[in-house]
């Protein structure tokens, strides 16, 4: 680091990671394979996951100013304006609580707020400008909707939804795989539905019921089915992980995934009201939906390796007939024994309807009844409520329980109903159900609340009990993706991707691979293990926890790397220059300025969203007026801003 950047790093204030320890390893404990359950192996990671997430949220919101200038007795919720039912019911619960509400945000913050949030994107100069100088009353809702219609509402949320069903060319417990054809293919049908408003609905729907080659881009869906093929064990094993995947993704009821190896009672006592008294063959059950599936080989007889482009594709098919058969005595889930007289089993949905003998195959009828269920509109209105809000009404989101959320109808004690909001969540899980899975719907509905355009600045005394309340808006750390489009897009310096379009089992050997079309923006990449023509950036995306699409899922926990690279890496240093072949233009543009003033009133603009404090302005406008080398304290001053903590949260 250069010595200048020593002292341009103060001026970033705050540093992005002050308190390392509150990132520090979340469970260390030793997993043992006791009798081969997961709970009993390691109880921690399922008890403690809530204050897990609890906890990051907390610390993320100790790191933002809060003067606490005031009494932490004031009671303002009951003077803020209700927009909508999510208003009525977070406001009417702080003011029942008697917990102050923070102010509502500026302009400037909800401006770079919402085209963070909708788009992933930094809102440029003009168009911060040109929304705070508005008059309009109505300028938060126009500029809302012309967002979510935007080109980049579409690509980062196509990216959120792929996440969500972990579309990737392959899977480490896969049979058979997608490949990059398949990757690429579901892809776009995730990107062409997310364009042309397809609802979730139909969305999920046609994941459940795609069928054809896999490599036709025609047929995108069918991959879903392929990425569940399960190695290493008889059919039934990928019958089970279909069904633990789409009912923890779309129903966000993850212990299905440990009902399908043995009944609740014991191991979910304690945990789910619902799974303590689910039965393992109740489940399977459900799985004998996916027993008519086939998955087969795609490509033509006689088809070789390195020449035939259909080699490794998966055809998927339905069959006439097939059952989940309880005859296994290997594979990744214990024995499947007879139930009583029963050696096989039918497809029978979780409410008792058993699928018809004729009309539909088994996984239309499975889709049918996933996206009519009540848990399918409950889940997503929760997964859209912490995209939005930081946490979940229930969070981990995928720890739904059943038998736990319909406030009309509480649990018995010790039980109590699970959402922080009940009420709210199932008014969110009706508006989603009578838009028909509209996602933009939702939407529209959550940023457009007061709730949500309450500002993360907390003018009151801050406790962790407040956290569940909401009373403030909680800061998200920027995903990968947002960052580092955000550093091409304030120093201008355009990045170019590419991804193969065709896997390397299907051309000549030595042959190089057909790439895409260039994209500017890591949102518009099919997979989070790209771009692989350049390993540097896919390395610094990886640094801010993107995931893999299988054992490691995206988070937004802070890193001493990320921290390390921000500083040192050379997708930060190469674009903080006036001069040279890398050089940013907007950073040369300012060698035009006369005026150190309006090079720092602009860069902040640029790059944080809002005009330096004056303590900031004071400190900077010195540091210039003491630099010998006006290019290097340009450039030195754009390196402390993408250091700041604000450049890398939406707040």
């Amino acid at each position: 680091m250069k010595m200048t950047r020593v002292a341009a790093l103060l001026l970033a204030g705050t540093a992005m990671f002050t308190n390392v320890s509150a990132f520090a390893a979340e469970d260390d404990e030793s997993q043992l394979p006791l009798d081969g359950c997961s709970f009993r192996a390691n109880p921690s990671e399922f008890l403690q996951a809530q204050s897990r997430v609890r906890q990051e949220i907390f610390e993320n919101v100790r790191r933002f100013k809060s003067s606490g200038a005031r009494s932490a007795t004031v009671n303002n919720a009951s003077a803020m304006v209700r927009k909508n039912f999510v208003d009525d019911e977070i406001f009417g619960q702080l003011e029942t609580a008697g917990i102050p509400a923070a102010d509502l945000t500026t302009d400037a913050e909800f401006v770079r707020r919402i085209t963070l949030d909708l788009t992933g994107k930094l809102p440029t100069p003009s168009a911060l400008r040109e929304f705070v100088s508005s008059d309009s009353s109505l300028k938060r809702e126009d500029l809302i909707n012309r967002l979510l219609y935007s080109q980049e509402f579409s690509d980062k949320w196509s990216t959120w939804f792929a996440d969500l069903i972990q579309n990737t060319e392959r899977l480490s417990t896969s049979q058979r795989a997608p490949q990059v054809e398949g990757r690429n293919a579901l892809d776009l049908h995730i990107r062409n539905s997310f364009q042309n408003n397809i609802s979730l609905k139909q969305m999920v729907t046609d994941l459940l019921t795609g069928k054809g080659n896999n490599y036709f881009i025609e047929n995108g869906p069918a991959s879903y089915m392929v990425l569940w093929s399960t190695a290493m064990g008889p059919n039934q094993d990928t019958y089970d992980m279909l069904l633990s995947r789409t009912t923890a993704q779309f129903l966000g009821v993850a212990h299905y995934d440990c009902v399908l190896c043995h009944n609740g009672r014991g191991h979910l006592t304690g945990i789910s009201a619902w799974g303590e008294k689910a039965l393992r063959s109740d489940a399977q059950r459900m799985a004998a939906s996916f027993s008519r599936v086939r998955l087969v080989n795609g490509a033509p007889a006689g088809a070789r390796q390195y020449m035939d482009p259909l080699f490794n594709s998966t055809d998927v098919q339905d069959a006439a007939t097939g059952t989940y058969d309880l005859n296994t005595n290997s594979g990744n889930r214990p024995n499947r024994v007879a139930v009583g007289t029963e050696r096989s089993l039918t497809a029978e949905y979780r409410d008792g309807s058993k699928a018809p003998a004729t009309g539909k195959t088994w996984r239309q009828f499975y889709a049918e009844k996933l996206v009519n269920d009540p848990m399918f509109d409950r889940n997503f209105a929760n997964r859209l409520w912490k995209a939005f809000f930081g946490m979940g009404l229930v969070d981990p989101v995928d720890t739904l329980d059943p038998d736990r959320l319909d406030p009309k109808n509480p649990p018995p004690a010790p039980w109590t109903l699970q959402a922080t909001h009940p009420e709210l969540l199932e008014k969110l899980a009706k508006h989603f159900a009578e838009s028909n899975g509209d996602l933009r719907s939702t939407i529209r509905l959550l940023v457009a609340s007061n709730a949500y355009q309450l500002s993360s600045d907390y003018n009151y005394e801050w406790k962790y009990e407040y956290l569940t309340q909401f009373p403030r808006h909680y800061p998200r750390r920027l995903d990968a993706e947002e960052i580092i489009d955000a550093i091409a897009l304030a120093t201008g310096s355009v990045q170019r991707y590419t991804w193969p379009m065709v896997n390397n089992q299907t051309v000549a050997q030595g042959s190089a691979l057909q790439q895409s079309d260039p994209v500017e923006s890591a949102y518009k990449l099919p997979d989070v293990n790209e771009p692989r023509n350049n390993g540097a950036v896919l390395q610094f995306m990886a640094s801010f926890l993107r995931g893999n699409r299988d054992t490691a899922s995206r988070s937004t926990s802070g890193s001493i790397i990320q921290q390390l690279n921000m500083m040192n890496d050379n997708f930060i240093t190469s674009r903080a220059k006036t001069t040279g072949t890398t050089a940013s233009p907007v950073l040369a543009g300012y060698l035009k300025f006369a005026d150190n003033g309006s090079i720092i009133d602009d860069m902040w603009l640029r790059f944080l969203g809002r005009v330096p404090v004056e303590s900031e302005r004071n400190k900077a406008l010195t540091y210039m007026q003491r630099a010998t080398n006006r290019n290097a304290a340009i450039e030195d001053l754009a390196w402390a801003c993408m250091n700041k903590l604000d450049f890398l949260f939406s707040y």
